[in-house]
């Protein structure tokens, strides 16, 4: 089975070289991909490196101002805490 962090880690292993990228790639098997479960929240809301980039920035040229959110805090928001309790 592969996983799309698999996919994904195989595309950047062989990003030079596109034969053996072509070769040994193959695409994730999981039916029901959320990018912002399964990717943001999962891996770059958790990752030290990541969680406390900006992840979303949302511009009220109006009013001149910005608002950022990380990865960290939008997995903490209220949507997430909603969705984590349907499952």
């Amino acid at each position: 089975m592969t996983s799309f962090q698999e996919a994904r880690a195989t595309l950047l292993a062989r990003r030079t070289d596109y034969d053996a990228a072509v070769a040994e790639f193959r695409w994730p098997d999981e039916s029901a991909f959320n990018w912002a479960l399964d990717w943001f929240d999962a891996v770059l809301a958790s990752d030290e490196a990541s969680r406390t980039r900006d992840a979303l920035i949302i511009v009220d040229t109006a009013a001149g101002t910005e608002q950022h959110y990380s990865f960290e805090a939008l997995e903490r928001s209220p949507i997430n805490l909603y969705h984590s309790h349907m499952l």
